[in-house]
């Protein structure tokens, strides 16, 4: 059961602990977020308002003629559970229906004809390579298998894994990534050697006008004492909306919790307060960070505070799986 807030009434000790605090999450998905559901589960009060949104491109564009041109690509690379979503759908654009090849044919278990089949045809060489485990789990879900996944969601983590399968000097690689994509990929991957074709493959929406509002009332909360984020679009777009507000000073006093390093570096530029680093860059290691961060709030170790820096955090208690940053 919940106040209109999210507060959750857990039944053990913990548990009331955590709802007297509020966590603000910002991700695009809203109250709908799994994180959101996760800490509600665990007693936490969330007040869920999206900085950032994400928006389907119509048909026709740059990753549909890409996906046309498979042909010529090693790799697909892909960032997010967005972007595997944005593939599939062009994919299944581009493929024969029933009525246009005339017949089924059978193929690996998949009737093709009577609906678009999410798999390649054996002419198409390119391989798929996921940006964080979230992702491969998302190119799962719509029918594709990643050959490779990075264990981060940083540049350098899917380079190296490119470079773990083979030489990357000359590698075709389709990169379908978010509007207000950080360029620190595509760069990393050209150093490497690889040819990369850059389409956009959905809208990244910063700061949009209706969470302005929200947003002012969940940092006006008095039990406000986390913002986790997990995107650097987030980040920018949460500052964005309240550069100009009153509260635009809670953000310098209130911990904020980052799902990897490229969040952590956009908290950082931004001059925010970061306490902590989920240990992988996945809901459940986001909300694990977050918890743990409140329990070391609620026993009283001030010293653990975003000011005390690494040391002392660390000095009083804070679980390993919680990278305490400078």
């Amino acid at each position: 059961m919940t106040d209109e807030a999210g507060r959750g009434h857990g039944s053990d000790g913990r548990a009331a602990e955590r709802g007297r605090r509020t966590v603000l999450v910002t991700r695009p998905a809203g109250p709908a977020d799994p994180l959101v559901a996760r800490l509600r589960e665990a007693g936490v009060a969330v007040r869920a308002v999206p900085t950032v949104l994400t928006r389907p491109l119509p048909p026709g564009g740059a990753l549909d003629e890409a996906v046309a041109r498979l042909l010529e690509f090693d790799w697909v690379v892909v960032t997010s559970a967005a972007g595997a979503d944005a593939f599939a759908e062009a994919w299944a654009r581009a493929q024969p229906t029933e009525r246009a090849v005339g017949h089924e044919t059978e193929r690996g278990g998949e009737v093709l004809g009577a609906r678009p089949a999410l798999g390649l045809d054996e002419p198409v060489r390119a391989r798929f390579a996921a940006v964080g485990p979230a992702t491969a789990d998302a190119l799962h879900r719509t029918g594709f298998t990643p050959s490779i996944a990075s264990p981060d969601g940083t540049a350098s983590g899917i380079v190296a894994a490119l470079r773990a399968v083979g030489d990357t000097a000359g590698l075709r690689v389709l990169l379908p990534r978010a509007s207000a994509a950080a360029a620190d990929l595509p760069a990393a991957l050209r150093a490497a050697g690889a040819l990369v074709d850059e389409v956009v493959a959905y809208e990244t929406v910063e700061a949009p006008a209706e969470s302005a509002a929200p947003l002012r009332d969940a940092l006006a909360d008095p039990d406000l004492a986390a913002i986790a984020v997990a995107s650097g679009s987030a980040v920018r777009g949460l500052a964005a909306l309240v550069s100009s507000s009153p509260e635009a000073a809670r953000l310098h006093s209130v911990p904020f919790v980052s799902i990897g390093p490229s969040t952590s570096a956009e908290v950082r530029r931004l001059g925010l307060p970061l306490a902590a680093e989920a240990s992988a860059p996945t809901v459940v290691a986001l909300a694990d960070a977050v918890l743990r961060l409140l329990d070391v709030l609620d026993a009283g170790l001030a010293d653990a505070s975003p000011a005390a820096g690494p040391a002392d955090a660390r000095s009083a208690g804070v679980p390993s799986s919680v990278e305490v940053t400078p």
